[in-house]
């Protein structure tokens, strides 16, 4: 580029929605423009940007940004700057509307520039695709690579329907966590409500949290840990949009913590929050990293499998993360939850009597419940009674008589002690009777992992045999993991806990415990890695236990005390907090519950006891009012068949066939509901969004999807496909075609014109929500006069073909004053219409946020939950969008002549 100046105006070619830019700042490689309507900033590279230096000619009506529109009579250079002269008054053209937008048909008309028909219908499709999924209810929801879960849509949509989501999920293991955030994230990103995204997860999910977003959701992050390299005088947080951070990194290099503290989110994740560890007394480093990074980040979302069961505390520290003006007190937070219980009592009966009163009441109490608001919870048990899409776990116990050691006591976890021969013994003709099965074995010690691999490989030759555990690198853990994940890989994947938190292996159908834990969640979560939504078979959980030692008094206490393996043991960590001591003292002297047998006995009944209390206690009490507020059978239905419904119609397989042939990309029927598709020699354009060179399978079907992850999900929330729409309407693909009758004869010429009525506001404000792009379709004669409702588009398209050249050239020499007057006629007809479409979209817009604030408001009267940030981000939502409504504008997109 040459002569660039600060001050010059500029459109983007690619986003021309973004209105006319002004060039800011220029360096030797790139340059920055700011686009004030769409209050963004774009930096390009100096060479090959696709931008266009935007200067006025005469006869040009512009608009000023005061709102007043002149025509220009002349256009004067200051010094690289344009300045223009209207009558008598001269203007800069840094005083030009940030609004103005560009697209003439009418210039490719007087230059005989013409499109085929084929492709001007595949812009009219494009604009009317373009209309629909702005205003769809499941935009961003339709696109992932996943079952249709009910609770996880309806989770996802009460996250993105607030204005600031700061939320807790607290599904039980295996329910989807991370489904959920994968969805709300695609949908806030797809909208562009969110432009910068942090995930902070532990170590050892890094990697499958990038492999989650971007096989499930085509979102494609950065990952940083400990042995990612930071170099001098840059800042990956900054520099980077999406970025998948371990918290180990931050918490042992002053220097990252301190590159973080110069970044804004839009929205932070965190997987396993129950992990930051805080009280009244201690407050851990990484706690202390999140309040940090939470502190600069607008939507938080807390993902945790274990909420207040774990303790009061602990819950109230991570609300303290969501909202620290609401949650500053812990005293004060303990003597509030005392009131729940009676709300809780309320709620049951009202669910008892039914009716619509009854749910009118509520809805009332579940606002008054607290936190309820922030805070979702889904369980097994609740949605078993609406869904059937968990497995049976069935408990194969192994009871070992030790021949060596009587009454064996705890053992050191990475001491290879006397029951490890007895087990390994056991192992050995376990395995002999499950070839060809994929096994997970997971143990406490690395020790244990280190020594079982290299024995296997010795007494199974043929097996292959897959490690994970804490000694490996983080890369080196997901290829092992990668390696047991391949139908030909590994047989037995053997790690220790590190694997059980987040890893997801529900091709598996066995799982061995090899020892077992000494907490209920580590088991729920070891468990947690099979038995899980996916997982299409019931799963057998293989336990070998040394009788008459410490590892039988685990065994029964988790099994005839709490039912913890076959059931997932809600309560069971309030249980093993009151009996934590008498649990310790008999594993490590097990001689006292075997020589006198009724302790045990006497031990494993108070244990069932206080199990059957605290859990009849968790349901009587707040528990209740979370799940009701967690899940809504009839509103996750009508999200789930509205997904449905996309998934069923053909119009994306029609729509994608058309733009292949129109585009050039070459598409081969395969079998199995794939296609492969390739760019073809004679490729209309130079580039094909998401399309390799060497080409890529797809599907339109989602069992197929699911099935193959070889082929590329396509949906209408696929790159490819956001990226072609955007690809056809930022262009002047399709936006000039003549046309004439198939009968001779008729001598009257008409202008069929397409108009866009857009709006242009903050993408955060999510401006197309309530105004989606509208075209107007205007049809007139050489008089001017508006002749569209005689004939619709179907009757002129059933009487019309393409223009052979000659007519093209009659085309061309229309009289350009003439045209330029039957088109202002035409756009004047859109004006009209137009104001009843801007009255409608406001007047819906004020009355769906104007509600959420009413709503918002009564509840901040009785649950202080609610944040005065909330109710002010919708009034100033109101504000700018009436504005920008008022001030939407009408463009000509396209037009045909037809003779």
């Amino acid at each position: 580029m040459k002569s660039l100046v600060p001050g010059q105006r500029f459109m983007s070619e690619t986003e021309p929605e973004l209105g006319l830019g002004i060039l800011v700042h220029v360096e030797s490689k790139t340059v920055k423009i700011s686009f004030l309507a769409a209050k963004t900033e774009r930096v390009y590279g100096s060479k090959g940007a696709p931008i266009k230096r935007v200067v006025f000619s005469s006869g040009d009506e512009v608009t000023l940004r005061s709102g007043q529109k002149l025509t220009i009579d002349d256009v004067i250079d200051n010094d690289g700057l344009a300045a223009y002269r209207s009558a008598d008054q001269v203007f800069d053209e840094r005083e030009l509307s940030d609004s103005l937008s560009f697209n003439k048909p009418e210039d490719r008309l007087f230059n005989g520039s013409v499109d085929s028909p084929g492709l001007f219908e595949l812009r009219f499709q494009t604009l009317w695709n373009k209309n629909r999924l702005t205003q769809s209810p499941v935009r961003g929801f339709v696109g992932g690579r996943m079952n249709l879960i009910p609770h996880q849509f309806y989770v996802a949509e009460q996250i993105v329907d607030r204005p600031i989501p700061r939320v807790l999920l607290a599904d039980e293991v295996g329910l989807g966590k991370t489904i959920e955030a994968g969805l709300a994230l695609h949908q806030l990103i797809l909208s562009e409500r969110v432009k910068r995204a942090l995930i902070l997860v532990p170590d050892s999910l890094v990697y499958q949290w990038f492999i989650e977003m971007l096989r499930k959701f085509n979102l494609s992050f950065v990952t940083m840990n400990q042995e990612t390299h930071l170099e001098p005088g840059t800042n990956p947080f900054t520099e980077n949009d999406f970025v998948i951070v371990n918290i180990g990194l931050l918490k042992g290099a002053e220097m990252a913590r301190n590159l973080m503290k110069e970044a804004l989110w839009d929205i932070m994740v965190v997987d396993e929050a129950h992990q930051l560890k805080w009280s009244q007394e201690h407050v851990s480093t990484e706690y202390k990293i999140v309040q940090m990074i939470a502190k600069r980040s607008k939507g938080l979302l807390l993902l945790t499998a274990t909420p207040e069961q774990l303790g009061m505390e602990g819950h109230f520290a991570r609300l303290k993360l969501l909202d620290p003006d609401r949650f500053f007190d812990y005293p004060k937070f303990l003597e509030e939850t005392t009131h729940y219980e009676e709300v809780a009592a309320q709620a049951r009966e009202l669910l008892k009597k039914g009716g619509a009163e009854s749910e009118a009441r509520l809805a009332e109490l579940q606002d008054l419940h607290g936190p309820g608001r922030i805070f979702f919870r889904n369980t097994r048990n609740r949605m078993s009674k609406h869904f059937s899409f968990f497995p049976k776990r069935i408990l194969h116990a192994y009871p070992l008589e030790s021949k060596k050691t009587l009454y064996l006591g705890l053992e050191d976890e990475e001491t290879i002690g006397p029951s490890f021969d007895m087990k390994l013994d056991w192992l050995t003709e376990f395995l002999g009777r499950h070839i060809g099965e994929k096994i997970l074995l997971i143990t406490k010690s690395k020790t244990k992992v280190m020594c079982l691999e290299t024995l296997l490989k010795d007494r199974f030759p043929g097996m292959n045999v897959a490690a994970f555990h804490s000694g490996l690198s983080f890369v080196a853990r997901d290829r092992q993991a990668a390696y047991f994940a391949d139908p030909e890989g590994a047989d037995i994947l053997l790690c220790t806990e590190v694997g059980s938190e987040g890893r997801n292996f529900e091709f598996a159908h066995h799982l061995v415990l090899f020892d077992l834990p000494m907490y209920p969640d580590l088991l729920e979560q070891r468990i947690g890695r099979l038995d899980r939504i996916g997982q299409d078979s019931d799963i057998h959980l293989h336990v070998p236990y040394i009788m008459s030692s410490y590892d039988e008094i685990l065994y029964q206490w988790f099994n005839t005390g709490m039912d913890a393996f076959v059931h997932s043991a809600k309560g069971a960590s309030i249980v093993h907090q009151q009996l934590q001591g008498l649990l310790e003292e008999f594993l490590n002297k097990p001689e006292l519950c075997f020589k006198d047998p009724q302790v045990l006995q006497d031990f494993l009944e108070t244990t069932a006891k206080e199990f059957k209390t605290v859990t009849h206690k968790l349901e009587e009490g707040r528990d209740i009012l979370v799940e009701l507020n967690s899940f809504k059978e009839d509103v996750a239905k009508k999200l789930v068949d509205e997904v449905r419904k996309f998934d069923e119609e053909t119009n994306l397989i029609n729509y994608m066939n058309n733009v292949f042939q129109e585009l050039g990309v070459d598409i081969e029927d395969l079998d199995d509901e794939v296609y492969f598709i390739r760019p073809s020699d004679n490729m209309y354009v130079p580039y094909f969004p998401n399309l390799p060179v060497d080409g890529v399978r797809i599907t339109y079907d989602r069992k197929t999807a699911l099935r193959r992850e070889d082929v590329e999900f396509l949906t209408w929330d696929h790159p490819m496909v956001v990226g072609v729409i955007d690809l056809i309407l930022s262009n002047t693909f399709g936006n000039m075609s003549v046309m004439m009758r198939k009968k001779s004869g008729q001598t009257k010429t008409y202008i069929e014109t397409y108009f866009k009525l857009q709006v242009v506001a903050p993408k955060s404000l999510s401006p197309e929500r309530f105004f989606p792009p509208t075209p107007i379709r205007i049809l007139v004669d050489s008089t001017g006069e508006n002749l569209s409702a005689k004939f619709d588009k179907s009757d002129i398209d059933e009487r019309i073909t393409g223009a052979d050249q000659e007519t093209v050239r009659k085309a061309k020499g229309l009289p350009k004053a003439a045209v330029q007057k039957v088109l202002q006629a035409a756009h004047q007809h859109a004006l009209l219409e137009a104001v009843e479409l801007k009255k409608k979209y406001k007047q819906n817009m004020i009355e769906h946020l104007d509600r959420e604030k009413t709503r918002l408001l009564k509840l901040k009267a009785v649950n202080p939950v609610v944040r005065p940030e909330e109710i002010d981000s919708i009034t100033e939502q109101i504000e700018i969008l009436s504005k920008c409504y008022e001030e939407a504008e009408v463009v000509m997109d396209s037009l045909r002549v037809i003779f």
